[in-house]
Parts: structure tokens; sequence; C-alpha cells
């Protein structure tokens, strides 16, 4: 199933905004962290390391959901629920999103290079989202 994402929506996804991504822990409350994304061709990439609960979480349940809002004063927000798919670290898809998602939110070029040199050190992993259902609040 193809979830359509209205030309409003779009625009909203790809401001760079912060997430709040959901994954299921073991028969207890979710586990909620907070996340930079890329969003493209209707689909959500997010970078975690392989040493998180949510990379645990998911590598048992690769479903969650990820809710984006505008802020206090943008009273919209798309929230996704989804299947994930994960790259490991030397994943070409991996490098080359993780770039993305970096250069996203930091503005600077030289600022954003140190900062993804310097978190590579670990063992990155890029989830792919793809949404199964798409609930909003406050779009035309």
């Amino acid at each position: 199933m193809t979830i359509e994402f209205t030309q409003e929506q779009v625009a909203f996804l790809t401001a760079p905004r912060h997430a709040i991504l959901a994954t299921n822990r073991p028969g207890k409350s979710p586990q909620i962290s907070p996340v930079w994304y890329w969003f493209e061709d209707g689909e959500i990439y997010v970078s975690l390391r392989d040493d998180t609960a949510k990379f645990a979480n998911l590598r048992r349940d690769p479903q969650l959901s990820l809710c984006v809002d505008g802020g206090r004063s943008d009273t919209r927000c798309v929230i996704v629920h989804g299947d994930v798919e994960m790259y490991g670290n030397q994943h070409p898809r991996q490098l080359e999103m993780r770039w993305q998602i970096v250069q996203h939110y930091i503005a600077d070029g030289a600022a954003a290079r140190t900062y993804f040199e310097t978190t590579n050190d670990g063992h990155p992993v890029l989830i792919r989202i793809q949404p199964t259902r798409l609930l909003t609040h406050n779009f035309a």
C-alpha cells in the first residue's frame, strides 16, 4: 500500500523539524526518542546507532510510529505508522542518506562534515520507514 502525501504535507516534512520516534519495547510502554530525519519520495529515513534501545526494539519488531509537529506556533502535525528496513554501517545508501540528514540540520558545510565524521566511529544504522498509515492535523 502506498501512502499519498499532499504538497502541503511534503513541504512540512521537508523542513528541518525534529521528530519523535516510537518503537515497541517488549511487553512495556513504547520507547520514544527525538530524532533527525530525511523525507524523500514518500519515505522517511532516520540514522541511529546499533547500541541503542530503539535499534534493539526495531530488530525484534520492525514497526514504529513517528510524529513530526510544527512546534509552538504551528499546530500542524504528521504522524506516520510504518515498517522499517535497516541498512548497516557500510551500506552505500546508509552513508548517502546519513549525510543528507546531517546536512539538512547543520547548514554550515564544515560543521556538517565534522559532525558526520565524528559520529561515524560507532555503528550507525539507517532505517527506511515505509509508511503504512498516515494521520495529520490542521492541514487544508
